[in-house]
């Protein structure tokens, strides 16, 4: 089970994250994080609507060439997905709509260890309805390729996890509060929902975010995550424009000591726990909360197209 491979997890994480992202920060109730995936999305959203269509083709076949370039897409404009030299977990976490494989748990080795060629398309009078159709909706449409496949069986849970606790550090604060007229170069602010961009591999720029936001983006950072969900415990209600460069640790956050900051960083520039204190005032603490895992309970070896 995944427990025994958490080392091939984490090394088979790079295949599925990697790309820095504009994010908005998503709120989670308990009630949605126990409900059934397929009810909820894994950001705790409303209810998606239950298509009318499935995928009319869905090829899944073992990958013949290990050392063949690992792929992934999905395109809006497109008839389907495919999923190219990947593990079954990269499939089935996008199926899922949860994209943390940290908080993953019932996955057996195989969707670890194994590669797999995977795609699934529509046809004819479906293409222009797929079309129409949220990213939630035809991620809900692979589930139920997978259920039927794999028999996929999950669902999403409350469980007691190391998190870090983002406060104020004893120096206070040292975010610029920010101001509706403010405008910057790159512009990106001006854009609806969007608060921080992450540039790979260690440069958070926030405008007009808050600390809530900060916590949810630290908390994913693809490649390069800290490997705990970060939890806002600031007190900060304001708006604030910051930039923060750190050097990327040589081992990862769950290895560092008590204090959270003893990893030692690579080029002698300052890890991510010194960086938040030195550049921004706040400090993340090592700490243990509720926080939403994915549970797969059944998934079976997939036979041959």
């Amino acid at each position: 089970m995944i427990g025994s491979a958490a080392g091939r997890l984490a090394m088979t994480a790079k295949v599925c994250f990697g790309m820095g992202v504009l994010v908005s920060a998503v709120g989670i109730s308990a009630a949605q994080a126990s409900a059934p995936v397929g009810a909820t999305s894994s950001q705790g959203a409303a209810a998606v609507v239950e298509p009318a269509i499935r995928f009319d083709v869905v090829s899944i076949k073992q990958s013949k060439d290990r050392n063949a370039p690992r792929a992934r897409s999905m395109p809006a404009d497109g008839d389907g997905m495919t999923f190219t030299n990947v593990p079954m977990l990269m499939v089935i976490l996008a199926a899922c709509d949860f994209n943390n494989y940290t908080l993953t748990f019932g996955l057996p080795d195989w969707t670890i260890t194994d590669r797999y060629d995977v795609a699934v398309k529509v046809t004819g009078a479906d293409v222009a309805v797929y079309h129409t159709l949220t990213s939630a909706q035809r991620k809900l449409m692979l589930r139920r390729a997978l259920e039927d496949r794999l028999k996929l069986q999950a669902h999403l849970e409350m469980r007691p996890q190391p998190v870090y606790d983002l406060v104020v550090a004893k120096s206070g604060t040292k975010m610029k509060t920010a101001s509706p007229g403010d405008t910057y170069p790159n512009g990106f602010k001006a854009k609806a929902g969007v608060t921080i961009l992450f540039t790979p591999p260690a440069h958070l720029v926030g405008q007009g975010a808050t600390a809530t936001e900060l916590a949810t983006r630290l908390s994913d950072l693809g490649d390069y995550s800290i490997g705990h969900q970060v939890f806002d415990k600031t007190g900060l209600t304001g708006k604030y424009d910051f930039s923060l460069q750190w050097t990327p640790e040589m081992k990862g956050a769950a290895d560092t000591g008590s204090d959270g900051g003893a990893g030692a960083a690579e080029g002698g520039g300052p890890s991510l726990f010194t960086a938040m204190q030195e550049q921004l005032g706040l400090k993340l603490e090592p700490a243990k909360e509720p926080v939403q895992c994915l549970i797969v309970d059944r998934a079976e070896r997939p036979g041959e197209n």
